[in-house]
């Protein structure tokens, strides 16, 4: 759109389309792009790939291993700085791979794990001829995920309602789910002898705070942004599984679509928490989650950023 004022091209996408890359699956479709051949697209992207956008506003650098006939993979360094670091702590690198295999581009995003072992999230692109188009098929994978974004949110979370704790530390053997990860905070007072107490105080919290305690007895709150859109978030205390379940709403107020799961509980011999997040599928590029393909309109708008981006890369 308005491409001819600057020279580059602005490729959108249909949601719902059938795939033909997962049989029985829905994917997304670009429009035609103009003067595009499947060589020519293979140069861009292996340049995109390369010299693309910068991850996040607080990228600080990366690098590039590999070769495009083998695959490369991309590690992007982050920190967080300025205002927003007295809001969330952040400080880590994140892990892209990208390859070619039968005849698609496959883009596989791992967050901070360098082993590239927890896939998180994955995109493939198929090109198609006559007109130039290509198809899109992007997923979840519904991997769990404690990594170093999250562990800043629980550390100022936890300062937030006062609870004194010596470290968080991120990707945790988990103590309560063997063969998992989780966020645990170390050295927890020990006034808190039970998960229930600790969510008696996150309540307690909350309802100062504004929020409004439901039929249910769990507690919902609105979060209204001077510069931002009105979000929800619904918390609760599980007593069967002896866990806090947060859920992020995003700017739902029924709460009906999750944007995020939290799960947080209290353990003891030493006192710790644990916490561990799935999020929804969305384009969010440090957290993932439950499983799903994502073929609406949010996930093209995603996608044409995406595209774009490739297609306008100098020849």
């Amino acid at each position: 759109m308005f491409g001819w004022l600057t020279g580059t091209s602005t490729v959108e996408c249909s949601p719902g389309v059938d795939s033909t890359i997962q049989a029985g699956a829905k994917g997304m479709m670009s429009d035609p792009i103009e003067d595009m051949t499947p060589e020519k697209f293979n140069e861009k992207f292996w340049k995109w790939v390369k010299d693309q956008p910068a991850f996040t506003s607080y990228e600080t650098g990366r690098d590039v291993s590999g070769t495009k006939e083998d695959g490369m993979v991309v590690a992007f360094h982050i920190e967080v700085s300025g205002i927003a670091a007295l809001l969330v702590s952040f400080k880590a690198s994140m892990y892209n791979k990208y390859y070619q295999k039968d005849g698609c581009y496959y883009i596989e995003q791992y967050a901070a794990d360098k082993e590239l072992k927890k896939l998180g999230h994955k995109t493939i692109l198929k090109p198609t001829t006559d007109p130039f188009r290509l198809e899109i098929f992007d997923m979840e994978t519904g991997t769990r995920r404690a990594g170093p974004f999250l562990k800043g949110m629980l550390e100022n979370e936890l300062k937030s309602i006062e609870i004194t704790f010596d470290k968080v530390e991120a990707d945790q053997p988990s103590p309560s789910t063997p063969g998992e990860f989780s966020l645990v905070a170390y050295g927890v007072s020990e006034e808190y002898t039970s998960t229930e107490a600790l969510w008696n105080k996150y309540k307690s919290a909350m309802l100062e705070k504004g929020a409004k305690e439901e039929a249910d007895g769990s507690v919902k709150m609105e979060n209204s942004g001077f510069l931002a859109d009105t979000t929800y978030s619904l918390s609760s205390y599980s007593k069967d599984k002896d866990e806090i379940v947060g859920i992020e709403c995003g700017k739902d107020a029924t709460c009906k679509d999750p944007q995020m799961t939290i799960h947080t509980k209290l353990l003891k011999d030493p006192v710790r928490i644990e916490r561990w997040v799935f999020p929804k599928a969305r384009i969010e590029r440090w957290v993932f989650p439950k499983a799903k393909v994502v073929s609406d309109e949010d996930g093209c708008k995603g996608m044409s950023q995406y595209i774009t981006a490739m297609v306008n890369m100098a020849d």
